[in-house]
């Protein structure tokens, strides 16, 4: 037997087999998984066997459901060969306009594949094209998880919905753009 340094004070490998089991009795759903690994720690604590592995297997459960959600208010994801084919673009043309800030592309944590959020783009008598706020949102933000950030956190002033959310909508205000992009204007602003 390995020497003991895991979470629950069993070897790694059989940590990650009793949580995958877990994972699979609750139908991978993380919120459980997280509130029984959340009692499991306190009971650790207080017998005095709390690892520290313990505690960083938590946090990437909760950074991981985190992301899921998230992800789910962004809308439809689309990889490089769905945006050809919606904009007719070769695929040096989508990186290129990703590099250039014209077009939002984001990554999941641990993959290296670019995914595109469809709610950027508008169909047009060509195919679609890349709405016209986006280059201008993208100089604001940043691209990448910024964007991903900025566009699907929950707002007050929107009635406690995202910006993404909003914005796929099947209508949506023009104001909600100029809003949106005003609000983008003001980050890293200590006075907004």
């Amino acid at each position: 037997m390995s020497t003991n340094t895991a979470t629950f004070g069993l070897p790694s490998s059989d940590n990650l087999e009793i949580l995958d089991q877990l994972a699979q009795r609750l139908n991978a759903d993380p919120a459980q998984l997280i509130a029984i690994a959340q009692r499991a720690i306190v009971r650790a604590a207080t017998k005095g066997t709390f690892h520290p592995e313990t505690l960083l297997h938590l946090l990437e459960a909760q950074g991981d459901e985190h992301t899921l959600r998230t992800f789910g208010r962004i809308g439809t994801p689309l990889r490089v060969q769905d945006v050809r084919n919606l904009t007719s673009w070769s695929k040096s043309a989508v990186h290129k306009a990703k590099s250039e800030n014209r077009l939002m592309a984001f990554r999941l944590p641990g993959q290296s594949i670019d995914l595109f959020p469809l709610l950027q783009f508008e169909p047009s008598k060509d195919g679609s094209k890349v709405r016209a706020w986006m280059p201008e949102l993208l100089g604001r933000t940043g691209n990448g998880s910024a964007a991903l950030h900025f566009l699907t956190t929950r707002r007050t002033s929107l009635g406690g919905k995202s910006y993404a959310e909003r914005l796929t909508e099947s209508e949506y205000e023009p104001a909600l753009v100029v809003k949106m992009l005003a609000q983008a204007q003001r980050i890293g602003d200590p006075a907004a």
